[in-house]
């Protein structure tokens, strides 16, 4: 099996030409209080001031938003996300995925 590093996710490519593509969603629900659910997401989304936009550590490492309170991240870059959870004391749901292509 060879490993592949591509577009910073990370691939597997079995010898029967299949890939796997390993990502992680952290899951959460509502924060509080309000403040603080509105920092975390500052510093997860990214904010605009000024007319400048603040890229968060979401597009830092290439995630992606799925929705209120969801995310989808590369498997290499899971541990800061993690961190920022526990940095802000949120109760998270982690569920590893395999993807197939």
């Amino acid at each position: 099996m060879k490993t592949i590093l591509l577009k910073s996710k990370l691939f597997f490519t079995a010898s029967c030409g299949v890939s796997k593509f390993l990502s992680i969603f952290f899951i959460w629900e509502n924060v509080k209080p309000n403040n603080k659910g509105a920092l975390f997401n500052k510093k997860l989304l990214g904010f605009k001031q000024n007319g400048r936009f603040y890229e968060g550590i979401l597009q830092k490492y290439m995630g992606e938003r799925l929705g209120k309170g969801a995310i989808f991240v590369p498997l290499e870059s899971s541990n800061v996300f993690h961190k920022l959870f526990k940095e802000y004391k949120i109760s998270v749901k982690i569920k590893k995925v395999l993807d197939y292509f």
